[in-house]
C-alpha cells in the first residue's frame, strides 16, 4: 500500500486563479486530481528509491 486512503487532512494551499477559473470550467475536482498526481509522484519516487537500493545491494555483492 503506497499510503493509508482512510486518513484525511484539511490543508489550504494556494492556486493560480486562471488555473482555478479553468479547472472549474472543464469540472476537473481540484482535489481529487491533486491526491491522483500526488500518489502517482509517490510511487514513482517509491520505485526509483527501491531501484537504487537495488542497485548498492548488487554492488556490495
Amino acid at each position: 500500500m503506497i499510503y493509508d486512503i482512510r486518513v484525511k487532512k484539511v490543508t489550504k494551499f494556494g492556486i493560480n486563479s486562471d488555473l482555478l477559473q479553468k479547472s472549474k470550467e472543464y469540472n476537473i475536482n481540484l482535489f481529487s486530481t491533486l491526491e491522483e498526481i500526488i500518489k502517482e509522484k509517490v510511487e514513482t519516487r517509491k520505485i526509483k528509491s527501491w531501484q537504487g537500493g537495488k542497485q548498492r545491494v548488487h554492488r556490495i555483492i
